[in-house]
Parts: structure tokens; C-alpha cells; sequence
């Protein structure tokens, strides 16, 4: 079992241990509902539960539950009227998927040598290098903080809010580098409004900000990008489809994208396209104050155009690879020039891919990634032999 299996393995059963306290709840309502009762904060409790049980079954490997709570989270939404004859048989539709998750992970963990995979588990838990990106995750769900952590403890510093107001006390004390929302939270702030409130900040808004909710309507995920959210998760979600996209995520957060391009809406579709992976990019309309502001840039990838005014881009090609500090940068050239010799020469004079104008935006894209996670690994080979 590879140490993400063996982490996740260990929050699964923690989530079955805890599982008990949201079957309380739908217990309750049954109660209340055979006697007519099931009104008012009991009724409450009941939408909150159902709520948190479709965000969170899925994630954990227990579709049934996820299913079976969003058909009572749908019948008791309005949290003023429902239909008794359906919402009985779906309360206990949810507990007999409680009780099919409980006795499936039973026999998973047989299976599982429980002291060796919490060996693996310490271990990752125990990275928090204080290079690392810092991360704020904001969830009123301890499981789902908890998953999102363990997700991310080896590449990022995390801390954990259970709400927009625990949330805005932390964000004044330190910065963080990327924030993983929620939206449906207790107390006076959605998260929706608090990603306003963040993007409305000089001092807040270069945080990125990846909203996770169950909220799943279209209007919904446009409001929030609109808002300015740099990616929307859906609840529930794969496990590992998100771990892989957030590790992604924090390692695209230390790395910068000079795009040198005359072009607006160049610039604005691969910013943008960019900005979704949580690459910073920095653009730039003319070769000589390209070249003028590398310095300070810092970049770990170019994008240049071919045609600019100020400095043509194979003489920016050629000042650049000149430079010491940049002779193992990426350069990409971006061109309407398509003839083999003008490919040839940007290849010869040290770029390192040559794309053709009109391009394949995530072909482009995927491109760059392959550089930088290219580059990335390069950087770490040199410093590890300058250790050495």
C-alpha cells in the first residue's frame, strides 16, 4: 500500500468511527417524523447532516451514502414543508447505506496491517518545512479538513478554520498561499462571501482560492469564478483526482511564467489559463523591457513571441540563454512563422519547443507543464549534487 492509500485508509476509519454521530441525527428525525414531531431546529439538523454526508461519502469511498443523503438533503432543503410518505423510506434508505459502509471497510481492514500503515501515516504527517507554501482550509466538516490536510501535508503548511469568522482571524495574522473554501458554513459569512471579501483585499487578493462545495449548480460555480475562485471542486469528489490536482496546485504556487507577447488577447487567454493551475504569470508587450525586467522576473519558463516591438523575439532568445542565471530556463517561442527554417531556428538558437500561431491552448499548456516539472526536477538534481 503506497502512503496515500495507507493515509487515506486511516482517515476512512476514522470517518466510520465518527460515522455514528450523523446516524444519531437521521435517528432522531425518524423518531420525530413517526410522531409528527420533526420541526423546526430538529428538522435544521437533519438538512445539515444530510449535507454533510453527500459531501463527504463519496470522498471517502462510500458512494451509497452520498446518494442516499442527497435525496433527504433534497426533501427536507426548504426546511419547511416535505412529503412524509417519501422522506421515511429515504431516512431509512441512508441508515441501511450507514450500515453497508460500516460492515464493508470491516472488511477491508482485515486486510490491512494497521501498525505498518500507521507508520506511513506519521510519516507524512510529520513534513512542515517552513519553505513550504502555507495553506489555509477553511470547512466546518472535521473530516473533510482532515482529508484535505492529509492530501497536501507533504507539499504545504496547513491550517485549518471551521468557519469565515475562525478563517478571517487567521488571514490577519499571517499570509497564505492558497485557500480551499467551503461554501455552506455556520455563522454570518457564506464562503462565497468571503472569497468577495478576499478578492476585494489589496492585501488579501493575490491568495488563490479554490472553492470546495457541494454546491453543484452551474450558477453557482459561475458566481464563485466570476468572483474570482481559481478552480471549484465538487463535494463529494475522487480522493485522488484531487490530491493529484491540488500537489499540482502547490507546485505550480512557487513558479512564475514570463509571457512576452504584443498580443492582448494572448496575454489575457493564457493568464487566465495559467492562473487556473495556479502558475503566476507575468506579461510583458515589448522584447527590450522583457529582457530589462528578467532580473527581477525571476522567471522558471518564457513565452515569447517572435515578432515584438522593442527587441524581435530571436534576439531575446539569444540575450536570455546568454545570461548565466537563465542559460537552463525554458524559452517556448510562440509564432505565426510556421516555415521549417524559422522553426529550425528558433530550435537551433536554444528554445526549447516552438509553437505556431493559432495554437492549441491546452496543447500549449500541457507543454509548458511538461518544462517546468522538467526544469523543477533539474533544480533539485543541482542542488542535490551541491550538497552532495
Amino acid at each position: 500500500m503506497d502512503k496515500f492509500a495507507a493515509a487515506l485508509h486511516v482517515l476512512r476509519r476514522t470517518y466510520i468511527k465518527d460515522l455514528w454521530q450523523r446516524e444519531d441525527v437521521v435517528l432522531d428525525a425518524l423518531a420525530k417524523l413517526d410522531a409528527d414531531q420533526l420541526v423546526g431546529s430538529h428538522l435544521s439538523a437533519l438538512e445539515v447532516a444530510a449535507h454533510k454526508l453527500v459531501g463527504t461519502g463519496r470522498t471517502y469511498q462510500f458512494p451509497q451514502i452520498s446518494e442516499a443523503a442527497r435525496v433527504v438533503e433534497d426533501l427536507v432543503r426548504d426546511g419547511q414543508s416535505f412529503d412524509k410518505a417519501l422522506l421515511h423510506p429515504a431516512l431509512l434508505h441512508l441508515l441501511e447505506c450507514c450500515a453497508q459502509a460500516r460492515e464493508q471497510f470491516e472488511q477491508e481492514d482485515v486486510e490491512i496491517d494497521a501498525d505498518a500503515e500507521h507508520d506511513q501515516f506519521d510519516a507524512i504527517e510529520a513534513v512542515d518545512a517552513p519553505t513550504l507554501p502555507s495553506v489555509l482550509i477553511i470547512d466546518d466538516d472535521p473530516q473533510t479538513r482532515d482529508l484535505l490536510k492529509q492530501f497536501i501535508s507533504e507539499y504545504a503548511r496547513c491550517t485549518l478554520a471551521e468557519d469565515s469568522a475562525h478563517a478571517e482571524h487567521y488571514m490577519a495574522e499571517q499570509a497564505f498561499d492558497l485557500v480551499l473554501l467551503d461554501n455552506k458554513m455556520p455563522g454570518e459569512k457564506s464562503g462565497l462571501d468571503l472569497l468577495k471579501q478576499i478578492k476585494a483585499s489589496p492585501d488579501l487578493r493575490h491568495m488563490d482560492v479554490v472553492m470546495i462545495t457541494a454546491s453543484g449548480e452551474p450558477h453557482a460555480v459561475l458566481e464563485s469564478l466570476t468572483a474570482g475562485a481559481a478552480d471549484y471542486v465538487i463535494k463529494p469528489f475522487d480522493a485522488e483526482v484531487v490530491a493529484r490536482k491540488l500537489k499540482t496546485r502547490l507546485n505550480h504556487l512557487q513558479q512564475t511564467i514570463m509571457l512576452v507577447d504584443d498580443d492582448p488577447a494572448v496575454q489575457n487567454l493564457l493568464t487566465a489559463k495559467f492562473r487556473t493551475l495556479g502558475v503566476k504569470c507575468v506579461t510583458f508587450d515589448d522584447g527590450l523591457v522583457a529582457l530589462d525586467e528578467m532580473d527581477k522576473v525571476n522567471p522558471d519558463l518564457i513565452i515569447l513571441d517572435r515578432i515584438l516591438p522593442g527587441l524581435e523575439g530571436m534576439a531575446v532568445l539569444h540575450k536570455t540563454l546568454e545570461k548565466e542565471n537563465f542559460k537552463d530556463t525554458p524559452v517556448v517561442m510562440l509564432s505565426a512563422k510556421r516555415d521549417n527554417k524559422d522553426i529550425m531556428m528558433g530550435l537551433q538558437f536554444g528554445a526549447a519547443d516552438y509553437v505556431v500561431k493559432p495554437f492549441n491552448l491546452d496543447e500549449l499548456v500541457l507543454r509548458c507543464q511538461r518544462l517546468l516539472e522538467r526544469s523543477t526536477l533539474l533544480n533539485r538534481q543541482q542542488d542535490t549534487a551541491r550538497q552532495a
